[in-house]
């Protein structure tokens, strides 16, 4: 179960404690020039919260990573997450509206009685992939633009916080998604392939590329293409490879080429019994070059 704000606080706290008393730091070391003894007690006895930066700094005294200490506070907060992705994903694949339109409904109540912005998560993704079966499918502006504010809000991009903007893409608005990947590709630059979740961020940009594809903002999904293709990309996933490689034939190649390879790319899909998988991007291909597709 996810729990408020104020019980995590207590939970980083107590987590932190316990590190830093197993390291053998004593408080004013592990804290001096970041933060007071006495708010860092306070912050071990979960009364007060600390920024992430500063946590940051904190954690680094102690040669604790970020990544390390959420685990060691929560371990199953993304098992959690992706035990609900696996759940919707399954719906989503078999196309089924009306349960993934209760499931919508039912996170919904959660969040609105225990104010818990995961279940806002959970809804929100929910939302995303009924909105992916049907582009029509009308979302409340208000869940669309919470999500997008909780994700402004992210200071340390894990990898569960990677997953939910990739997931929730369909119903972020464009300048929320320009802004979003512009900073996962600083950080990639910055870092490369050392960075923490690369392959995650990568899977994120790609995504990013096909929904802003998808609204015609195609110089954007260009610029998305053209900084992915000059990475070190590892051996991610067929999906990953498949979809960076049909929207670039699409970005990048006139019509009649960009067909050919396309076409060649979904047989591709066939032959490894990606059937449903293949007919959807048949059907994208087909949709895309209708006039007006993008007006």
């Amino acid at each position: 179960m996810a729990e408020d704000r104020t019980s995590q606080i207590k939970k980083m706290g107590i987590a932190f404690k316990t590190l830093r008393k197993d390291r053998g730091y004593a408080i004013r070391d592990v804290g001096d020039k970041i933060v007071s003894a006495s708010n860092l007690r306070k912050f071990e006895e979960g009364l007060i919260d600390i920024s992430a930066t500063r946590l940051i700094y904190l954690l680094g005294r102690m040669h604790v990573s970020f990544a390390e200490f959420v685990n060691f506070v929560d371990p199953n907060l993304d098992t959690e997450y992706s035990v609900f992705l696996t759940k919707v994903s399954s719906l989503y694949y078999k196309n089924d509206q009306k349960t993934l339109e209760s499931v919508i409904e039912n996170e919904a109540k959660k969040y609105f009685n225990s104010q818990d912005e995961f279940y806002l998560i959970t809804e929100a993704t929910a939302a995303a992939l009924r909105k992916n079966i049907d582009h029509s499918y009308v979302v409340e502006t208000s869940l669309a633009r919470q999500v997008s504010d909780y994700l402004m809000r992210v200071e340390i991009w894990g990898g569960f916080q990677i997953s939910v903007f990739g997931n929730c893409l369909a119903i972020i608005n464009s300048e929320t998604i320009k802004t979003i990947t512009r900073e996962f590709t600083k950080r990639i630059s910055r870092l490369k392939s050392s960075s923490n979740n690369y392959t995650e961020f990568l899977l994120s940009l790609v995504n990013a590329v096909g929904t802003m594809t998808d609204r015609g903002h195609f110089d954007y999904a260009r610029e998305l293409i053209n900084f992915i293709s000059s990475l070190d990309i590892p051996q991610i996933d067929l999906i990953f490879n498949f979809k960076l490689s049909f929207f670039k034939n699409l970005l990048f190649l006139e019509k009649k080429q960009a067909l050919l390879q396309n076409d060649k790319l979904i047989e591709s899909l066939i032959l490894m019994n990606l059937d449903q998988t293949a007919a959807a991007y048949r059907e994208y291909l087909n949709n895309f070059y209708k006039p007006n597709q993008h007006a």
